[in-house]
């Protein structure tokens, strides 16, 4: 006999008691929803939002891989996520209850654009953040037009979740000015035209021992990958990367870094640097 007590003749395979089985996924749904609301609420305790019930978050993406891995990754930080695949579907959850506190945005869906609604909820929702995502619109314009439009960050794919995940941090954080980023203007080549106080704390420099100097041997074994880069951003492409900075009589630092030269004609490139 079975430990169901079904006699089983000898050489058979017992059959298995459907009450057992739905019990076993039961205790495995309820296992796994414990897990998820306890990221879900270490997550609101680092971000100081623990009088939200959630962290809710929309993900719009025509294409049905990416958005997939995007859903894992931030329900794995312990988000919610609503999943839509066209602009008419993100634009129902504007104004939602309970509210979509991230919308992250496509750019190019079958019927429309993530431009238009990220319009869309800044109008009707203007608590939402906005984070547009792109694999397509990768110029420095194009970011432009993004941010023009209300956009919280314009993020190129391929994103690594570690980034991903970090960025929904800063966007949703209850004290976002704690984390000001370190901002640094150079030439097409590299040479430091101005820098704001962050970014002189990074660099362990004063302004005016920094203005006027390379910030590329500040970059230890990436400077050939970054030089690439800032060639890139100088012809008016946006670019995201990470590097391992090496301030001044400091230990190295790994900071994630936005390049933006605005367009071809930009005679500048901007450098936005966060510490990982």
């Amino acid at each position: 006999m079975d430990d169901a007590g079904v006699k089983v003749q000898p050489g058979e395979r017992p059959i298995e008691d459907g009450s057992h089985l739905l019990r076993a996924r039961s205790d495995g749904l309820i296992e796994l929803s414990s897990e998820q609301q306890d990221r879900s609420l270490r997550l609101r305790q680092r971000l100081g939002r623990s009088e939200w019930p959630e962290i809710r978050v929309l993900n719009l993406d025509d294409h049905a891989p990416a958005r997939f891995l995007r859903t894992r990754t931030l329900e794995n930080a312990g988000c919610v996520v609503q999943e839509v695949a066209d602009a008419g579907e993100a634009r129902a959850f504007a104004a939602s209850d309970p509210p979509i506190r991230l919308a992250l945005l496509d750019v190019g869906l079958p019927d429309g654009d993530g431009f238009e609604v990220c319009e869309h909820f800044k109008f009707h929702s203007p608590g939402t953040r906005v984070a547009i995502i792109t694999s397509i619109y990768r110029s420095g314009s194009s970011r432009q037009q993004g941010i023009g439009v209300g956009a919280d960050e314009y993020l190129l794919e391929p994103v690594p979740g570690h980034r991903l995940v970090r960025t929904v941090e800063r966007l949703l954080t209850a004290a976002p000015s704690a984390a000001e980023a370190a901002v640094i203007t150079t030439d097409g080549y590299g040479l430091i035209l101005s820098l704001n106080a962050p970014a002189g704390k990074l660099l362990n420099l004063s302004a005016r021992g920094a203005i006027g100097r390379s910030l590329l041997p500040f970059i230890g074994a990436d400077r050939d990958r970054v030089t690439k880069d800032l060639q890139l951003a100088a012809a008016g492409q946006y670019v995201q990367t990470d590097l391992v900075l090496r301030p001044r009589e400091r230990k190295p630092v790994t900071v994630e870094v936005d390049l933006d030269g605005g367009d071809h004609t930009s005679p500048t490139v901007e450098w936005t640097l966060r510490r990982v």
